[in-house]
């Protein structure tokens, strides 16, 4: 009774939900139902033909073709080995795309590995069925970071292919994964999903191992490996209505139809699902279903990511069987921007094939591939289609021409491999655009906007100065040179080298051997001194020497340091810039010559000094006094001379006139 009385409540609930929205659509209101985007067309493909011909998808599992032939040439191929339950019927158009049949423990999936530009926002819409068996477990839509290999879904079961399990990975750089779950498990944070993710992004607590909503859509976010997934929203509900036959708890859906549909015709459950990303840097993610009831599309969830957008997509779909199982079906699938992008458009990424995240900084060195997205959103095909880069180049791409919008040829990706030089380098990033051209059939060329990618660069800067111990010296003096080098960027300067040419040195002075560094290793060879070493962001090396000023030398003794480290101020073919020369000027010195003023007339004869011991008063200012002390007159020497003289004569002539013995 217990249950009757539940299943009564619940068809009451529907009936009421559903008589809601006609009210509303016959006011004129959609119930919460966003229309579909005018933006532009960048994929259809229906799977109700007998081929795909697309080789951006790459079939997985059990995934096949049902109006596909065998052999007929299809990328995906035919459903002849997968005919359990009530499958469509082989080789038969409008056909579908089955990822499983209704055998227990199947699973299958597909995935285009082709990127789709996410400049514009997104909005892909599809038919799901899920029938035929006993409902379980679901199917999966998810989004990937498009500058990542898609090869592979992630973990079935719970996980639909999109989140990890147990030790099992999820999708490679998953962003977004709808689970369209009829049997509840992909709404559970149990078998590792989820893990390391916070708290506020985690299932509710009544969910616990095999207590699950069924019936139920859910959002989990980004993730890689056996990392996140994170549950973001879900139709679930926490107050239970009933248990499974294993005694697992059963909590409601706020879902306004039934996912899992008990019919053995594929029409019958049919079911219209519409997810829009918006083109902000954080989007607002919205699901609408249309139930095939006649309410059209009504919307059941909406968030917004936490986690930024990536600049494109790839996509995939995936489907499993368990214990209980379903037929799954998909058909219809159509991927436009949200809003219009230009006719000729370009966006630039990273290619991260892992899906690992990029580093938060590169190194010179490094080799990054980037990758260059062009579409064709036109209605004529494009022709001579090529991307110039302002930084890198050539850009290599597989085709000169792009198919009309939509078409599989419509999209094609470019490539640069690149190794980062430190001349790329500004203020720690690489800052670079390109833009994509192309021509139409009558000759009109169009170019894309711009697209731009940015990265950082690891950038250690080499900072030096250099200074003399004397700008001015003598022959004989000693000159004390000092050499400092800062590493002011950002990351480690390895293997770093700068020179000191002491050619204009050594000219006029002799070196004393005495080189040394606080850090790192020095050494004088010939005429140059060399400094080699590691320096860590913002640690510094000092490097000190000295020289002995030769005698006789005069001029100007100059010398220079110079770096090819990345930022130096000092760079070999500009080593004059500021504080990178030092200079001391040799004066010369000379020796005893003349007066520097004689005086050619003595003038008058001074006055004897009455004291010429006591000097008391004299100035040393007084050049005339000094020059009379210091060296008597021409005069008073020829005088004296000829006194001398008078007086010999005369005594030789008195000694003549004396008597002899």
């Amino acid at each position: 009774m217990d249950k009757l009385a539940e299943s009564i409540g619940e068809n009451m609930r529907r009936e009421f939900m559903a008589t809601a929205a006609a009210v509303l659509m016959l006011n004129g209101a959609a119930p919460e139902a966003s229309a579909q985007t005018s933006g532009s067309l960048l994929l259809s493909e229906t799977f109700a033909e007998e081929t795909v011909t697309d080789s951006g998808f790459q079939p997985l599992g059990a995934a096949c073709l049902t109006g596909a032939a065998a052999g007929n040439g299809s990328v995906v191929g035919d459903c002849a080995a997968y005919q359990n339950g009530p499958v469509p019927i082989v080789g038969e158009t409008p056909g579908y795309l089955q990822l499983t049949d209704s055998r227990g423990a199947r699973t299958g999936g597909i995935v285009y590995n082709n990127p789709l530009p996410g400049n514009g926002g997104l909005q892909v819409t599809f038919e799901q069925y899920q029938y035929g068996g006993t409902g379980a477990d679901g199917i999966s839509f998810f989004l990937v970071d498009g500058s990542a290999d898609l090869e592979s879904t992630g973990a079935y079961g719970g996980s639909l292919g999109y989140a990890q399990r147990g030790g099992d990975s999820g999708v490679r750089a998953g962003y977004l994964g709808v689970g369209l779950d009829a049997y509840g498990n992909y709404a559970v944070d149990f078998e590792g999903r989820g893990t390391g993710c916070p708290e506020d992004q985690r299932a509710p607590d009544e969910y616990q191992v095999y207590d699950r909503p069924p019936n139920n859509v859910t959002l989990r976010g980004p993730g890689n490996g056996t990392d996140r997934y994170c549950y973001l929203a879900g139709t679930g509900t926490t107050e239970a209505t009933g248990t499974d036959p294993d005694g697992n708890t059963l909590y409601g859906s706020s879902l306004p139809g039934d996912l899992h549909v008990d019919t053995t015709d594929p029409e019958s459950a049919k079911r219209t699902v519409r997810l829009t990303v918006s083109e902000d840097e954080f989007p607002t993610v919205t699901v609408e279903a249309d139930f095939n009831d006649g309410n059209g599309f009504q919307q059941v969830l909406q968030t917004t990511m936490t986690s930024p957008v990536p600049p494109t997509y790839k996509f995939g779909f995936a489907a499993s069987t368990g214990s209980d199982d379903d037929v799954h079906l998909i058909r219809n699938v159509e991927v436009r921007s949200l809003v219009a992008l230009a006719e000729l458009n370009l966006v630039k990424q990273v290619y991260r094939p892992d899906g690992s995240a990029p580093p938060e900084r590169y190194n010179v060195g490094d080799n990054v591939v980037y990758q260059y997205v062009v579409t064709n959103t036109g209605t004529s095909p494009l022709t001579d289609v090529e991307v110039d880069d302002s930084v890198f180049g050539p850009v290599t791409c597989p085709s000169t021409e792009l198919a009309p919008a939509g078409d599989e040829d419509s999209t094609m990706t470019c490539t640069v491999d690149y190794a980062i030089r430190d001349s790329d380098i500004r203020d720690g990033k690489i800052v670079n655009t390109a833009v994509a051209e192309g021509e139409h059939g009558g000759g009109d060329r169009i170019e894309s906007p711009e697209a731009e990618v940015s990265i950082d660069v690891d950038s250690p800067s080499l900072s030096m100065s250099k200074t003399v111990s004397q700008p001015a010296a003598d022959p004989g003096d000693s000159l004390t040179y000092e050499i400092t080098a800062t590493n002011t960027g950002v990351g480690e300067l390895s293997n770093a080298t700068f020179t000191d040419d002491l050619s204009k040195v050594l000219a006029g002075a002799e070196y004393n051997g005495d080189a040394q560094a606080s850090t790192g290793n020095v050494a004088v060879s010939g005429e140059t001194l060399t400094w080699t070493g590691s320096l860590p962001e913002g640690e510094s090396t000092m490097v000190t020497y000295s020289v002995v000023v030769a005698d006789g030398f005069a001029g100007t003794l100059n010398n220079r340091i110079s770096s090819e480290a990345p930022g130096s101020n000092c760079p070999t073919d500009e080593p004059t810039a500021d504080g990178c020369t030092a200079e001391t000027v040799v004066e010369d010195q000379p020796g005893p010559g003349p007066d520097p003023d004689p005086s050619p007339d003595p003038g008058p004869e001074p006055e004897p000094d009455p004291d010429p011991t006591d000097r008391s008063d004299d100035s040393p200012d007084d050049k005339e006094t000094l020059a009379v002390t210091g060296a008597p007159s021409a005069s008073v020497l020829l005088g004296g001379m000829a006194l001398i003289i008078a007086g010999v004569l005369l005594l030789w002539a008195v000694r003549r006139n004396l008597p002899s013995d």
